[in-house]
């Protein structure tokens, strides 16, 4: 497991897990404020499939995340 540092790591928390090919990359806002946040590095850039949703997004250095309080993603890299 790698943390992913970012500009609110007071109430996101951020990491990444991979076995072999597969990647996994959780984000969330632990706190009771809706935050915007960028995750710092460079190792997680690309698309990225929302376990939940289905839906492709892309993530890059600039990509600003929003989250609603107590809010998470979770997302998957092959």
């Amino acid at each position: 497991m790698l943390l992913i540092d970012n500009v609110h790591r007071d109430q996101v928390l951020a990491f990444m897990r991979d076995a072999g090919s597969d990647q996994v990359l959780y984000i969330a806002n632990l706190s009771s404020l809706p935050v915007k946040t960028r995750l710092d590095g460079a190792f997680w850039n690309g698309a990225w499939t929302d376990l939940f949703t289905g839906h492709e997004t892309e993530l890059m250095p600039d990509t600003e995340i929003s989250l609603k309080p107590y809010e998470y993603h979770v997302y998957s890299q092959k």
